[in-house]
């Protein structure tokens, strides 16, 4: 049954350096509005050939306003955190819980955010009086550019029948509305999920159009017998949706691969890469990444970064192990021109002009890297093999560890996925392996594990939104491959 939330369960924070940086507690403070514009739309209408009335051709859909927030606070000699603010953005949280002890971060079921806001006026009420003795309240009035609810999240296994480990997932990030353009299409309604090969069989592809909520193997498998489907996208080709995957790179002995399908799994056009017994492809879920058609890596073995602009047709090579020898295992693009590749030995890969030219950023610990997140042209976090994140606010030339995690510093951090600037998704696995799911919705600064259905290891994610995320993981109990939907409640 769904708990009440009450005033007196509220808990406001502010974050003066916005995400990821230190949180304080603001007690005996009122919020008196919050206010998250949605999409406007507008009419457009011509008039009629009687000049009688009008005929309605469409409509216009135009940007959201901006969220805002107003706060009131009682008044003090000391002036209080939202006094100080300067012009760069901080972050506002106000947590509802319907029970534990306030001024406590995490103790929370639902939060209302305004991330990077700026205050933009105050106003002070009755501060002199000829007759009463009363207390003085300041109004304070913030702005920012988007807010959002982050809700309690509800994490569900899935039915497969799929006997391989699953190594990636990956949704469709945008939407569609009933129209010129065909039907409906919600974001994350279409997943693709490749399977390791079982038995020395063909590896499947795994494919939901509902989800999440049903799966079942595409029709046709694109790769060779004993060879693992590791990596896979969706993206659109004109008005097709095609699926792109990557053959398991080996580094050697075979001929590298990749195949796309523009009929939903019903058959597949194989493209090779690298040489005949280079081996070249990826080597973890995540070592294809596809912005669009248009721009699209593959980050995978001995070193290699490969691009295509034309759907997944051709590859060109971007980076012929310069920067490493070693293994890619994911690569991250956040526009066209800014992208970090990670490999092992804690190397990563940077650029800032879509993969002409690539550096080596600063080396992160001692662990193979196994996944990365890239916020903007400063900020990423990237996860270990050795159980930790790091995050850089200087593109990549230094790196901070975070601790403080149920769980940091154990086993294996399998992915990371950051949605927006505060909230990110992670898989940890234990050293058992037995993997579970966090998130952040305070830019990494604090991470809170989502209750996880029983698993054999978790291997990689994708995050939709703020309370959506697909998770694909390994055989569990010898039985089918583990997939999975966190989602609000």
């Amino acid at each position: 049954m769904a708990k009440l939330l009450k005033t007196k369960g509220a808990s406001v924070f502010v974050q003066p350096d916005g995400a990821n940086g230190d949180l304080e507690y603001v007690g005996c403070m009122d919020v008196s509005s919050f206010d998250l514009p949605g999409t406007n739309t507008t009419t457009i209408r011509c008039i009629n050939d009687f000049g009688t009335g009008w005929d309605t051709l469409g409509e216009r859909v135009e940007p959201p306003g901006m969220a805002t927030a107003s706060l009131g606070s009682v008044q003090f000699d000391e002036a209080n955190i939202l006094d100080k603010l300067g012009g760069c953005g901080a972050s506002l949280y106000i947590n509802l819980a319907a029970c534990g002890k306030r001024g406590v971060w995490g103790t929370y079921d639902r939060s209302w955010v305004l991330p990077n806001f700026l205050r933009t006026g105050r106003s002070f009420a009755g501060l002199a009086a000829r007759e009463t003795d009363s207390e003085i309240v300041g109004t304070y009035n913030l702005q920012s550019s988007y807010g959002f609810i982050a809700n309690k999240i509800v994490f569900g296994r899935k039915t497969t029948t799929e006997a391989g480990a699953l190594n990636d997932v990956w949704g469709n990030p945008g939407y569609t509305c009933i129209g010129d353009c065909g039907s409906k299409t919600n974001a994350g309604q279409y997943l693709v999920a490749p399977a390791d090969s079982v038995g020395g069989a063909t590896a499947n592809i795994q494919l939901s159009t509902d989800g999440g909520a049903t799966w079942a193997a595409a029709a046709a498998d694109p790769f060779a017998a004993a060879s693992n489907a590791m990596s896979g996208t969706i993206f659109d080709v004109g008005t097709t949706r095609r699926i792109l995957v990557s053959m398991e790179g080996t580094g050697g002995a075979v001929q590298g691969m990749v195949a796309y399908s523009d009929d939903w799994g019903v058959s597949w056009t194989t493209v090779n890469i690298g040489g005949a017994a280079a081996g070249h492809g990826a080597t973890r879920g995540g070592g294809l990444f596809a912005l669009d058609m248009n721009h699209i890596w593959l980050a995978g073995a001995a070193g290699y970064i490969y691009f295509s602009e034309d759907g997944g047709a051709s590859w060109v090579v971007q980076d012929a192990g310069l920067v490493t020898a070693g293994d890619y295992t994911q690569v991250h693009f956040v526009d066209k021109s800014n992208g970090m590749a990670v490999a092992a030995a804690g190397a990563v890969a940077i650029t800032h002009n879509g993969g002409e030219t690539w550096t080596a950023g600063g080396v992160v610990g001692a662990f193979v890297l196994n996944c990365v997140s890239v916020i903007d042209a400063n900020r990423a976090w990237v996860g270990s093999a050795g159980g930790n994140i790091y995050y850089t606010g200087d593109g990549g030339t230094t790196w901070t560890i975070r601790t403080g995690w149920v769980g940091a510093g154990v086993g294996a951090v399998t992915d990371i996925h950051f949605v927006n600037d505060h909230v990110g998704w992670m898989l940890s696995n234990t050293a058992a392996p037995i993997g579970t799911l966090f998130r952040t919705i305070n830019g990494g600064r604090n991470w809170e594990a989502i209750t996880t259905p029983d698993n054999d290891g978790l291997n990689a994610l994708q995050a939709i939104d703020e309370n959506t995320c697909y998770v694909a993981g390994e055989v569990v109990n010898a039985g089918t491959a583990f997939i999975g939907k966190a989602e609000a409640i």
